[in-house]
């Protein structure tokens, strides 16, 4: 996922977020990033936790984007994108995708390549402007994606990247958390997963399909969900 750092001026316009996401060409990327193996996402929740909302669409429009920056009166100041040096995919390539397709809509990206401890202390005290990271979730619950990357509190934790600070999201989690009820729960995740979609408090980008490589002599190994 691209995370915008909305503690931005410019960067705070919701509409900007919109262009940034609109901008981008994710039939390309996932070939070229992730050879294929990787479906388009639209929700910060993947498709194999329960709750989520299957409804939500991938946004691409790259003449609204164009419309939309112009709406929000970008002034062509350049924008920092933060990305890691090494990790299991080419951070480099993933950044120059995103950059070239920002420049099409008129928005001029930097890409600066860091080390990973420095990344994430960087953009946990929000000096980026855009940095994009994935998450893999351990206990298969839909909290365990929300609360560590998109709450108040994970703003001033250095979790939330994007600095996106919604009271009316942190409310919806700690009902969802307090509830019993199953249905009402996945209820009020979906809630929560449309408000992020149209906040764009994150721009989610893809679902990666991860392999196993097995012997056909291995008998019983079963797949683990978490990705661990």
């Amino acid at each position: 996922y691209v995370a915008v750092n909305t503690q931005r001026k410019l960067l705070g316009d919701k509409r900007m977020r919109e262009a940034m996401w609109l901008a981008l060409d994710k039939k390309t990327y996932i070939q070229s990033v992730y050879g294929g193996h990787a479906p388009p996402a639209a929700s910060f929740l993947p498709p194999g936790i329960w709750g989520y909302d299957a409804t939500l669409a991938n946004r691409y429009d790259p003449e609204r984007a164009k419309q939309l920056v112009k709406d929000v009166g970008y002034d062509g100041s350049e924008l920092a994108l933060f990305t890691r040096i090494g990790g299991s995919i080419d951070g480099k390539r993933a950044a120059g995708l995103m950059q070239a397709d920002w420049a099409k809509a008129g928005i001029r990206v930097r890409v600066q390549m860091m080390e990973w401890g420095e990344m994430l202390k960087r953009t946990g005290r929000g000096d980026h402007d855009i940095t994009f990271l994935n998450w893999a979730g351990d206990n298969g619950d839909p909290d365990n994606f929300f609360t560590p990357n998109l709450t108040c509190d994970a703003v001033r934790g250095g979790g939330n990247k994007a600095q996106w600070c919604n009271p009316a999201f942190d409310r919806l989690l700690d009902q969802a958390r307090k509830a019993t009820d199953p249905q009402q729960r996945s209820a009020l995740y979906q809630r929560a997963q449309r408000l992020v979609y149209d906040e764009v408090g994150v721009i989610p980008m893809v679902y990666p399909v991860y392999m196993t490589a097995l012997n056909k002599r291995v008998k019983g190994s079963v797949p683990n969900p978490f990705t661990n």
